[in-house]
Parts: structure tokens; sequence; C-alpha cells
């Protein structure tokens, strides 16, 4: 061989490398998928909330706003029970759907006093305007029965606890018996101004009954609730068949007047008798943690897309690359060089390059051994 041939033509071969082919791939194919999903995002449910759920499934007028593309509800089966599944846009809108869906169920006392509020708020817009005409003490008396009556039928309609059906039996409280009792006394003996604190010593009765988790042993908060219903309406007939004996001696002008006095005294009520909701509140439905995460059909199509593109056009830009890279091992002539034997030149310096030090000894090696052979 010559001192300028190549040692071993197998040595100077250019290689692949099949780490960069694959990074360069995988990059490729990462930035396509990130400019599809910026390009053009999935439309309609993208993500999806789960949570266990013992209650039906939400209804169209379970929905706390108007409702949006992509968002559903549906109950899915399984070994511990039925699991909520909440559709929406984006995961912020699937957690707060089912925390809102949760609310319906199992109101926290945020959700409970707006609810009430919104109650007192109707009772005084149907106040009447003006002074009205002044009421007999008999009158008076059975404004306040009818509008204690009327406090407890509507919140009892009112309360935001799903319904569990009748209740088989409700264990009555001495102490709430005593303070009725009481109350029934002084509307018998027409005590008109002392009936409004009865009534509140009444309500604190109830209240501490129905917060006593241990008198309610076995219930839960819906069957609680419901209990709590059945109660309030069958004092509410109690009270009406009072008033309705207070009236009898009373002019039906007074009679009249006696139940527009019951709206005043009604709100009156709302103010004075607080939070009757509160035994059934529950711990706040911001802390429910639903496990959030995005729907795959959605998102595959769009990822492949530009994931497929950018790896295509990854290997595209590293053949282009390849044509235009020098080939190794390649020898280059010098215009006006004269070639000459290293025999006949005399000592000469040669310089012996390769792909790799292993390619690079073993030329240098066969390039001395010519040498001494020549």
């Amino acid at each position: 061989m010559r001192d300028k041939d190549g040692a071993d033509s197998g040595a100077m071969r250019t290689h692949v490398h099949g780490r960069g082919l694959f990074w360069g791939v995988a990059i490729g194919a990462l930035l396509g998928a990130i400019f599809a999903l910026r390009m053009a995002p999935p439309e309609g449910e993208r993500f999806e909330a789960r949570l266990k759920w013992p209650y039906p499934v939400p209804s169209e007028s379970d929905w706390p706003r108007e409702k949006r593309a992509g968002e559903t509800a549906r109950l899915e089966p399984g070994r511990e029970g039925h699991t909520l599944v909440v559709t929406a846009g984006s995961a912020t809108d699937a957690r707060t759907l089912v925390r809102d869906f949760a609310a319906r169920h199992t109101p926290d006392d945020a959700h409970l006093d707006d609810r009430l509020q919104q109650v007192v708020g109707k009772w005084k817009h149907g106040m009447p305007a003006g002074p009205q005409p002044t009421l007999t003490e008999q009158a008076d008396l059975a404004a306040w029965l009818l509008a204690r009556a009327r406090w407890g039928r509507v919140l009892a309609s009112e309360l935001p606890v799903p319904d569990a059906g009748t209740v088989a039996s409700i264990h009555e409280s001495d102490a709430v018996l005593d303070a009725w009792e009481e109350l029934v006394t002084v509307a018998e003996a027409g005590q008109t101004a002392a009936l409004p604190r009865a009534i509140e010593q009444a309500h604190e009765a109830e209240q501490q009954w129905f917060s006593d988790a241990s008198a309610w042993t076995g219930y839960s908060v819906s069957a609680r609730a419901e209990a709590w219903r059945q109660w309030q309406l069958m004092r509410a007939v109690e009270l009406e068949d009072q008033a309705r004996v207070a009236l009898l001696s009373e002019s039906a002008f007074q009679q009249r007047l006696a139940r527009i006095a019951a709206t005043e005294h009604l709100v009156d009520l709302g103010m004075r008798l607080s939070q009757p909701w509160a035994a059934f509140a529950s711990p706040s439905t911001r802390a429910l943690r639903p496990l959030v995460r995005p729907i795959f059909s959605a998102w595959w199509p769009p990822l492949a897309v530009g994931a497929g593109a950018g790896a295509l056009l990854s290997l595209l830009g590293m053949f282009v690359a390849t044509l235009f890279r020098p080939v190794a091992g390649s020898t280059r002539y010098i215009p006006g060089f004269i070639e000459t034997k290293p025999s006949e030149a005399g000592p000469a310096l040669h310089v012996v390059c390769g792909v790799n030090h292993t390619a690079v000894t073993r030329a240098a090696l066969e390039l001395a051994a010519h040498r001494l052979a020549a």
C-alpha cells in the first residue's frame, strides 16, 4: 500500500449513530405535538372529574349555571358503589361542577346561609306597604302563631338537603317537648308579649336536639333533615289550629288583619330564629378532592397528527444534513503536488488520520511495516 492510502476501508466507513437519530425524532415529535395543540386544541369535553357518589345522577336542573359545551354528568357502577363522572372543557370547570353537585346534597354553612337569606329576602319583598290598622291582642297573638307555622312550612320545603323519604319514627327530646308545652301554655293564656320569647326558646331547644349526634345515631344527614321537616309540619298544624281558635271571637276584619300581620311577624322571626339549618351543614365542599384527569380520546388525535408530522420533518432534516456532510476517509490531492515514493524522498513526517484511535493505531502500524518492507 502507499503512504497516502487508507489503512482499512472498513475503519473509515461512516457510522450511523442510533442515539442521535432517536433523540432527533423524539424532539421533533414533541415539538410537533406542542405545535398541534397550540394551533388546533380539541373542543368539547377534554377533562373528567371522578368522585364516589351515593346519590342520583345530577339532572339538567342541578346545573349551577348555564350548561356549556362538553359538560356532562353520568354514573359508572363499580364494586364499591357508583362513581360520578363529570366532563368539561377544562380541569377547573370539571372540579368545580363536582363540588357544586356535592353541595346540593351535602350543603355547607355558606350554602345554607345563602339559601336562607334568599328565603328571608322573599319574605321582606312580600311585606305590606305603609302602616296597618291596629290589631286586637287576640288577633296579634294569632298573627304570631300563623307566622311561626308559615316559618316552619316554608323552611321545611326550602331546606336544600335531598329528601330521604318518610322517617319511621322520631324520638322526641324532653327539652323540646317542655319548650313547646311552654309555648302552648303562653298562647292559651293569651300572653301576646311573651309569645315571641317562647317561640325563640322552642327554636333553641330544637337546634340543640337536631345538632346532638348522639340523639340521632344511625340517621344520615338526609334522614335527620327529613325528620326536621316532619317535625316542623306537625308543629305548623298545631299552631294553625291554635290560631284558628284565637280568631273565633274576632271580627272578619281582624281576622284579615291578623293574616296580613303574620307576614310582618314572619320577617321578624326570620331575623330572630337564626341558623335553623345549622345541624345539617356538612364540611365545606371546597375541601373535596375529586380525581381530575384528561380524556385520552379527546387529546389523542391532535397529539398523534402533530407528533407524526414533527417526527417526519425531523427525519427529513437529518437526511438533508447528511447529504451535505463530508464523507469520512476520503483523500484530497492538492493541485501541483508531485507524488513520490517514501523511499525516494527520504525521511518525511507522515500524518495518519482516522475515525477513532483504533483505526489510527492500525494505520500507523501498517505504514511502519510498509516502510520497513521497502
